[in-house]
């Protein structure tokens, strides 16, 4: 509470979602500019992890005439990974990969071995990279991240609260906002037409809106 009345983060919960949203996206989309400015090349094996996981799910929804679209790429990366290492922009493109195939790309109920994998190779990399942030000197990095980390857990608590972890397919809210691809000034039209539309969910809003303003 105190974070939404020092932000100035007031209104219904789905109108304090979507600004959180856009924060979340933005300072998210800062801390991955951060790590790509960071010098070197690196072969790290959680990083082949990730990208054995993203190739073996391009394989399995690929054709014999028709590729996963981002098939080649991740060979791609993977070879370069096995000579050269890679730079942080290319680590940051394995990470959203890895989040939007197969993290987020399967069924939790369905697959919470993959998913539960992918969560940790996922956190492996990120830590890592902190880690090399640290030791290069960006130690603002680590700041940088707090405000993608608060928006988070607004977002994810609210978004339990309105629309269910059912219908959310039992992932967090964020990672419907990663999904659809990231751009701060398309998070709220995006959550509306996916979420906040339906009647139920509305009704929820109205019902939490009417319990505060009687409280």
């Amino acid at each position: 509470g105190e974070y939404l009345t020092k932000t100035g983060n007031f209104g219904s919960p789905d109108e304090i979602i979507s600004k959180e949203a856009s924060k979340f996206v933005q300072s998210k989309t800062m801390v991955d500019d951060a790590f790509s400015k960071l010098p070197g090349e690196y072969k790290v094996p959680a990083i082949d992890d990730a990208l054995k996981m993203v190739i073996n799910k391009g394989e399995k929804t690929s054709t014999i005439s028709v590729k996963a679209p981002f098939l080649d790429r991740a060979k791609e990366l993977y070879a370069k990974s096995q000579t050269q290492g890679l730079n942080m922009s290319e680590v940051n493109e394995i990470k959203r990969l890895l989040e939007r195939e197969v993290k987020l790309g399967y069924n939790k109920m369905m697959n919470p071995n993959t998913v539960q994998k992918a969560t940790n190779v996922d956190r492996a990399i990120r830590d890592w990279q902190f880690e090399k942030a640290d030791y290069l000197g960006f130690k603002n990095v680590r700041e940088m991240n707090k405000q993608t980390q608060i928006s988070k857990f607004i977002i994810d608590k609210l978004g339990d609260k309105i629309v269910g972890q059912q219908a959310l397919n039992n992932v967090g809210l964020t990672d419907w906002i990663v999904l659809a691809g990231g751009d701060p000034t398309a998070v709220g039209a995006f959550l509306t037409k996916k979420f906040f539309s339906s009647k139920s969910i509305q009704a929820k809003i109205a019902k939490m809106m009417s319990g505060e303003s009687g409280g």
